[in-house]
């Protein structure tokens, strides 16, 4: 649909990316664009501005869909991937990291699920407490210039999820519609109800005068 409109081509296909910015990776970075420049020739004359991480679901809990706490554990998780050894991957290797994924999609909080780990098999919760493990130094990295230790107690909050499923978001969200009964659609127009009043009875900040 859309590659021809009353017989002018406005694509040459409908699978073939016309623009960068058409992709979307789990990761990508990005440059405000000038006129008539595209992302690739912003990204070489002038380098990385941001990155955008597109893999994150939403928390349906929380009125604003993130929490600080989240916040700061997505902060010192990138900041470690950015100070961690980025050796080169073979195709071989990119294909198993597909393969991770999409099974932490659909099978993440089963205790028996194995990913493959360079030649290796390893459970969710080693591998990530090996990860929290070495993401607690960058917190206290971070955490140096902050008043307290928000991205180490953020790491505390979240890292009992490793070894309890039951408490991450999506089997809370299970677990609501198997008590409640109704469609998935009916529980998060319930939530969005609730979380609308709560920010209705919000008062207003004082800088932005937002509610």
């Amino acid at each position: 649909m859309g590659v021809n409109v009353d017989g002018e081509w406005r694509q040459l296909n409908a699978n073939i990316l016309q623009i960068e910015n058409e992709y979307y990776s789990d990761i990508r970075p990005k440059r405000v664009a000038k006129h008539n420049e595209t992302p690739s020739q912003a990204l070489e004359a002038r380098g990385v501005e941001y990155i955008e991480v597109r893999c994150l679901d939403l928390n349906p809990f929380d009125p604003l869909g993130v929490t600080e706490e989240q916040m700061r554990f997505v902060d010192t998780f990138l900041m470690w991937c950015l100070l961690s050894d980025s050796p080169w991957i073979s195709d071989e290797e990119c294909d198993r990291l597909d393969d991770n994924r999409r099974w932490v999609v659909e099978r993440g909080r089963d205790p028996e699920l194995q990913l493959f780990n360079h030649g290796e098999t390893t459970s969710v919760r080693e591998w990530g407490e090996q990860i929290f493990a070495e993401m607690g130094e960058v917190a206290r990295l971070l955490d140096a210039v902050e008043e307290g230790t928000p991205h180490a107690d953020a790491l505390a909050s979240l890292a009992p999820r490793l070894a309890d499923p039951s408490l991450t978001p999506s089997a809370q969200v299970l677990e609501r519609l198997k008590a409640n009964g109704g469609s998935l659609s009916d529980l998060m127009l319930s939530l969005a109800k609730e979380q609308a009043e709560q920010l209705k009875a919000a008062p207003c900040s004082a800088v932005g005068k937002h509610c």
